[in-house]
C-alpha cells in the first residue's frame, strides 16, 4: 500500500461537528489523494498550499525503513514528495510575486485589478441632494408678495393685505434663513408706521382679514419675529415714499416647509388704493 492509499484509509468520515477548517483540509487532502498525489498544485491558493506542505512533511516523518524493500520504496517516494514540495515552492513564489501585499503601495508595486465585463456604469451627473461638499458663493433671495389693499382708511391695529406668504424664504425645508433687509414702497405717500409680524407657519387661527383688527387667536406660538417701520424711515420722492431697511440680520427657521408668513399690522391710519399696487414690501434673505 503506497503513501497516498495509507493516507486515504486514515481519513475520518466528515460529520456535523467539523469546523470550516476541518472541512477545508478534508477537501484538500481528498482532492490530492484522488489523483495519487498528481493534482495540479498551480490551481491551489496560498492557504491550500500551506496545508499541502503539512501533509507532505508528515508523510516524510512517517517513513518506514524497517526493510530494504521499504527503504528502496521510501527513497522513491521521497523523490516524489520532494518534487511536489518543489512545485509547491514555485507556486508560492509565483503567488508572492503576483500579490506583493495588501498594504497601500505604488501603482507599479500593487496587484492589478480586472474590472468585470458587466460592470455597472458609475454615475457622474451631480444629484439634487443636500449631501454635497460645499457651495461656491452664497444664496440670496428677494421676495415681494402681493399686498391687496382697500380704499377704506385703516385704523391702528388693523391688518393690511391679509396673510403674506414668503415662498421659498429658506432654501430647504426646516433650514434656517437670514432676513437681511426690507424695502417698503408706498405709492400713495402715506408714510404711516406699521409692524410686520413673522410666523414660521401659516397663522390660520389668527384674525388676518384685510382692514380688520388683527388678533393672534391660537397662533401666538407661531410668531418668530417682529419688525417695526416708523414714519421717520420713509423718504419721499415724486409724491411717493420709500423706506429702505438694511442690516437686520434676523435668523428665522420655517416649520415643516421652506415658507415663512408675514402679517402687516397698521400703526397709523393710512389710506391706500383698492388694488395690489399701492403698497410693496420686498424681503431680502440670505439663505444657508
Amino acid at each position: 500500500m503506497d503513501l497516498y492509499e495509507q493516507l486515504s484509509e486514515s481519513l475520518p468520515v466528515p460529520n456535523d461537528t467539523w469546523t470550516k477548517t476541518d472541512i477545508l483540509l478534508y477537501k484538500l487532502i481528498t482532492s490530492v489523494l484522488a489523483t495519487g498525489g498528481g493534482g495540479d498544485v498551480s490551481k491551489l491558493n496560498l492557504e491550500d498550499t500551506q496545508l499541502l506542505i503539512k501533509i507532505a512533511v508528515q508523510s516524510i516523518a512517517d517513513r518506514d525503513f524497517s526493510t530494504a524493500t521499504n527503504q528502496a520504496g521510501q527513497l522513491n517516494n521521497d523523490a516524489t514528495i520532494i518534487n511536489h514540495l518543489n512545485n509547491i515552492y514555485n507556486h508560492i513564489y509565483t503567488l508572492n510575486q503576483n500579490h506583493p501585499g495588501t498594504s497601500q503601495a505604488t501603482m507599479a508595486n500593487s496587484s492589478p485589478v480586472v474590472i468585470a465585463s458587466d460592470q455597472s456604469s458609475i454615475p457622474v451627473t451631480p444629484q439634487a441632494t443636500e449631501s454635497h461638499l460645499g457651495s461656491v458663493g452664497g444664496h440670496s433671495k428677494n421676495i415681494t408678495p402681493a399686498i391687496n389693499t382697500t380704499a377704506v382708511a385703516y385704523s391702528i391695529g388693523d391688518c393690511i393685505g391679509g396673510v403674506l406668504t414668503l415662498a421659498m424664504a429658506a432654501r430647504v425645508a426646516n433650514l434656517q434663513t437670514l432676513l437681511q433687509s426690507l424695502h417698503v414702497k408706498d405709492a400713495n405717500n402715506q408714510k404711516q408706521p406699521f409692524s410686520i409680524l413673522l410666523f414660521d407657519s401659516n397663522p390660520v387661527n389668527a384674525t388676518t382679514a384685510d382692514n380688520a383688527a388683527f388678533a393672534y387667536g391660537a397662533d401666538f406660538s407661531k410668531q418668530i419675529g417682529i419688525i417695526n417701520i416708523s414714519a421717520s424711515d420713509y423718504i419721499s420722492i415724486d409724491t411717493k415714499a420709500c423706506a429702505p431697511i438694511s442690516g437686520l440680520g434676523r435668523v428665522y427657521t420655517p416649520s415643516g416647509s421652506t415658507d415663512l408668513y408675514a402679517v402687516i399690522v397698521a400703526g397709523g391710519t393710512p389710506t391706500f388704493g383698492a388694488n395690489a399696487t399701492s403698497l410693496f414690501v420686498t424681503f431680502g434673505f440670505l439663505q444657508d
